[in-house]
């Protein structure tokens, strides 16, 4: 698996499929603590109960280090989201990367489902110029198929349990 930035020239816009809380830390954990030692600008964009499981698995010093945003307030509309990315990676410290934990709840109906869809292959054009790396997980335990197969169209890697 990739580093985290690894001093990207773009956008890198990867998928996380998990089933359980031991999946999701133990592939975000290494990424956060990789980023933190390259001196990224790691951004955990995650709904409250997954910002605890995070914070608990990784050192007090690194949680400090991390930029915490509630997905919930996030990721309110498409377009908005979009522009508030924009805007956060345009005003990095030149030279810097980053890297984004951006955790979707995709809504609670298909037209939702399928907004936040779009969304995700959209960011790929929309985000190409900024040098982060982005890692989207998807919760297989609640999220419709659709929602998770969708993964597969809307990001280069996609990789679960441990491996691309």
């Amino acid at each position: 698996m990739r580093t985290p930035t690894a001093r990207l020239a773009g956008f890198d816009h990867d998928a996380l499929i998990y089933s359980s809380d031991r999946e999701y830390t133990d592939a975000l954990v290494p990424l956060v603590e990789d980023g933190l030692e390259a001196g990224d600008e790691i951004f955990a964009v995650v709904v409250p109960r997954n910002e605890e499981l995070l914070r608990n698995a990784i050192s007090a010093e690194s949680a400090e280090a991390v930029n915490w945003i509630d997905a919930t307030h996030q990721y309110d509309k498409p377009v908005a989201t979009l522009a508030a990315y924009d805007s956060i990676l345009r005003n990095l410290t030149p030279g810097t990367s980053a890297f984004v934990i951006g955790e979707i709840e995709f809504g609670a109906d298909e037209r939702a489902w399928r907004e936040w869809m779009r969304y995700e292959a959209v960011a790929n054009e929309v985000l190409a110029p900024h040098p982060f790396r982005a890692v989207c997980p998807y919760d297989a335990r609640r999220l419709p198929a659709e929602v998770v197969d969708s993964a597969y169209r809307t990001h280069p890697e996609v990789f679960g349990a441990g491996s691309p």
